[in-house]
């Protein structure tokens, strides 16, 4: 195995920061595309956090080579803008680098996210002819409706930005861009239309313990038909121990080698 570390122009706000892991032997070979989920952290550590680094470890072992890669974002002060336009552009750069490396074979391409990441794949997955897979882990189906009595809107009405915690209890400020985006640009109410448009095989992987989420995948199952659900025992949306992580991993490796 190898593992590269990447700067791929043409994203959105500055260079893409990614990490290329490759199996041992002569390619092409089939590859998988590691999408993370919501954080306004710049250099968020995609190469080291154990959803990420487990996924890609495990594809690897199994003939899959790898790209994870941070979203970009442009950071004002302390406060960071990113959106849903600015998530899918930075998808697609990624995408075409791959499509013009020689490593990569063009056939077998697929893509798992989780939590936005998940949802940036549901997206926009319909438009891409060239994903040949997708596995969303804890996607985000309601993206909510204009600006509501939560509190998240309304601290980004108030402040100009809404306050996210990470999994490590961490703060971080995000702009309202992020909202006026959504709503601006309709993709609150496009998403569900953009599941229905998949023919991709996908795969819904959800914390069984975790009501919203699972009611969320059980929704996008109902949109995508041809979905198939995994629901983990024991575990909620940030896949919090091992055993949720390790059971994700494998599905994930199971289903790319079924449809890819």
């Amino acid at each position: 195995m190898s593992l590269e570390e990447l700067s791929i122009d043409g994203g959105y706000f500055e260079p893409i920061r990614a990490f290329l892991e490759s199996p041992e032997g002569e390619g092409p070979f089939p590859t998988i595309i590691i999408c993370h989920g919501l954080t306004a952290n710049p250099i968020y550590p995609i190469d080291k956090h154990p959803i990420y680094k487990k996924l890609s470890e495990g594809l690897v072992a199994n003939g899959f080579l790898t790209v994870r890669f941070n979203f970009t974002m442009n950071l004002e002060k302390d406060i960071s803008t990113f959106h849903i336009d600015s998530e899918v552009h930075d998808l697609k750069i990624v995408l075409k680098y791959l499509l013009e490396d020689s490593r990569v074979n063009k056939k077998k391409i697929g893509t798992v996210g989780y939590s936005l990441g998940a949802t940036i794949l549901l997206m926009n997955g319909y438009k891409e002819k060239d994903i040949k897979a997708i596995v969303a882990l804890a996607p985000k189906l309601e993206l909510g409706d204009d600006y509501s009595d939560d509190p998240v809107h309304q601290e980004a009405l108030q402040k100009g930005f809404f306050t996210h915690v990470d999994n490590k209890n961490t703060e971080w400020k995000i702009s309202i861009d992020f909202w006026e985006n959504i709503f601006k640009n309709g993709h609150n109410k496009n998403l569900k239309n953009s599941i229905r448009k998949l023919k991709q095989p996908l795969l819904l992987v959800c914390g069984k313990s975790d009501n919203e989420d699972k009611g969320e995948a059980e929704a996008i199952q109902t949109l995508a038909k041809h979905a198939i659900l995994e629901c983990v025992e024991g575990t909620d949306h940030n896949f919090s121990n091992d055993y949720s992580i390790n059971y994700a991993v494998r599905k994930a490796i199971e289903f790319f080698n079924q449809k890819l």
